[in-house]
Formats: structure tokens, sequence, C-alpha cells
């Protein structure tokens, strides 16, 4: 097994989110075309995915925590971005470190009926003077699919 196939601690390395109000579904590439990039403070965001089968139907929790500047944070949720967000729900496409391409929040089965929604936002000073100031953004969707997967194009 090729190491590249597993992905690394903090494994995304890019995350574009469809901005609050915009319709947040299609094909893969609609949604890559209407979201726009977030800058990422290294290695802190994640994607994952948990199945729950226990009914004897899988439910998929799709987590999407990102970490970005705190100050581009407050500007990006100024207005009524988090609650759109949060009640509306969006899409978003997460370019992985290992090559792939996650689309999160549209599925191929329900469309945008379950959109990711913002269910948490974390604003931290940091515990260090080396630390940047960070804001946290926790999406979550339910689903019974994973993401949509690609190979994640060679330039971005």
């Amino acid at each position: 097994m090729d190491c590249r196939d597993f992905k690394p601690a903090g494994g995304i390395a890019a995350a574009a989110v469809v901005p609050a109000g915009a319709a947040a579904c299609g094909t893969p590439a609609q949604v890559a075309a209407a979201a726009r990039p977030l800058p990422l403070i290294d290695d802190m965001s994640f994607y994952e995915e948990r199945t729950d089968a226990s009914s004897g139907i899988a439910l998929i929790e799709h987590r999407l925590s990102l970490v970005i500047p705190r100050e581009y944070a407050a500007t990006l949720l100024e207005g009524d971005t988090a609650a759109l967000w949060s009640a509306c729900g969006t899409a978003a496409v997460v370019d992985t470190v290992s090559g792939e391409r996650l689309t999160v929040g549209c599925s191929e089965r329900f469309g945008a009926q379950q959109p990711l929604r913002l269910v948490a936002v974390d604003f931290t000073t940091g515990d260090s003077p080396r630390t940047v100031p960070a804001a946290t953004l926790l999406f979550t969707s339910f689903d019974t699919s994973p993401a949509a997967r690609s190979r994640t194009p060679a330039a971005h």
C-alpha cells in the first residue's frame, strides 16, 4: 500500500465554502465554481465522516471544522452570514493533502436538502505569543452517502 493512501494529520490542503445566501448545490463542478476559498491556518482544520448503522440504515454525519484567522472570520461573519449558514446551510469543497477533492453538503440522493450547517463558532486569542488568533467554524450535515470524491485538479 502506498503511503499516499493515508490521510495525514491536518489533512486539509484547501477549503472553499459557498457564500451565505448563494445556491449551494448542483454538480460537484457547480459547487466548486460557487465556493469561495478560505484562508486556513496550517494543520488545524479537518473533515470526517462518521457512520452510524445501528438502526439498519447507514446515517453519515459529515463534520467540517475550518480554522481561519480570527480577524478574517470576524469580517466574514458580519451581517447575516452566520445566521444564514446555520439556518439555510451551505456546501463546501475540500482538497486533501493526499490529493482528493471532496464535495460536502450537497448529495446525489438529497441534493440541497441536507446541506452543511454552521453549528459552532469558536474565537480564540491563542495560548502563546506565537499562536495566530483563530476562529474555528464547525459545519455538520447528515446524509446516507459519503461526500462526492474526485482527484484534486493540478492547478487550484
